[in-house]
């Protein structure tokens, strides 16, 4: 035993070797549908992330409220992803709807930007995850099911490149979480 705690300490590979345990072990003890939700959360968290380094690059109009503005949305997906987590669904439902209100005002932030298509791109892919998550965690069928198809009673679809599928405009529209174009205010 000694010797086994001894190679895990001092090889590279040892924490590797650790963590891949863990997963293995924890993984099959929790449910499938949990664990799919923790992947969305997980991927809805990471975009979040690379979105507020972006829009601090490329908007830096206010910088004071655009970090304020972050803030709030970094706090309501986290804040979701937590309520989830714990089971309640009402908190769960309210942060999803105000991560997917604060991406819509962000995707607001950007159209007087013309470097901002990455970011729009992104912003695109919360609000089609976010909106995906909050349909769950209401438990009813939606006309808007983002999956990266457009359907029968949708517009549009959060999660297709570049704006959700909605028509060109001279300017910019974007995807809402009811699977409707509208234009960027």
């Amino acid at each position: 035993m000694m010797e086994i705690t001894k190679i895990l300490k001092t090889s590279w590979f040892g924490p590797w070797l650790v963590a891949a345990v863990c997963v293995l072990v924890l993984t099959p003890a929790m449910p499938q549908k949990a664990a799919a939700t923790a992947v969305e959360y997980a991927v809805m968290l990471a975009l979040i992330i690379v979105v507020s380094i972006t829009a601090i690059d490329e908007l830096s109009q206010n910088p004071a409220a655009l970090n304020a503005l972050i803030t709030q949305f970094q706090a309501a997906a986290a804040g979701a992803a937590l309520a989830n987590t714990d089971g309640n669904r009402p908190k769960e439902i309210g942060g999803l709807g105000k991560t997917i209100g604060l991406a819509e005002a962000l995707m607001g932030l950007t159209s007087p930007c013309n470097t901002c298509d990455t970011l729009r791109t992104q912003l695109q892919q919360i609000i089609g995850i976010a909106a995906f998550l909050k349909g769950q965690a209401l438990g009813v069928a939606s006309t808007c099911n983002p999956d990266g198809v457009i359907e029968d009673g949708e517009q549009c679809d959060p999660l297709i490149q570049p704006n959700g599928g909605c028509p060109i405009l001279t300017v910019p529209s974007f995807c809402n979480a009811r699977c409707q174009c509208e234009i960027s205010p």
